[in-house]
């Protein structure tokens, strides 16, 4: 690691939290997803819908519908994403230590 980062507070965070949220990590040359959001196939709900709500009748339509659910990640919002990539950053460039606040 690079001299001036805080080694401990980086591993604790990147245990805790980066573990858990979606991002991206570049392993020799690639950069994949890790932790990305669970998609769901919510084809059935959606024709139901359409045909109760505006009456359309989509049952041999020729379709797939899915949705993200954010809401199966262990960090919950979309919302948590950035604010975990501006820390885990500023970790590993050495602008955030053990001690210092983040409001």
């Amino acid at each position: 690691m690079t001299e001036g980062i805080d080694n401990t507070l980086l591993e604790r965070f990147e245990q805790e939290v980066w573990s858990k949220v979606p991002h991206l990590e570049e392993k020799e040359g690639e950069a994949k997803v890790v932790n990305a959001t669970p998609l769901v196939d919510i084809t059935e709900d959606f024709k139901e819908c359409a045909k109760n709500v505006y009456k359309l009748n989509l049952d041999d339509a020729d379709l797939k519908v899915f949705g993200k659910f954010d809401s199966a990640l262990l960090t919950g919002s979309i919302k948590v994403r950035p604010a975990a990539n501006i820390i885990h950053d500023a970790i590993v460039t050495g602008k955030l230590r053990s001690g210092q606040t983040v409001i």
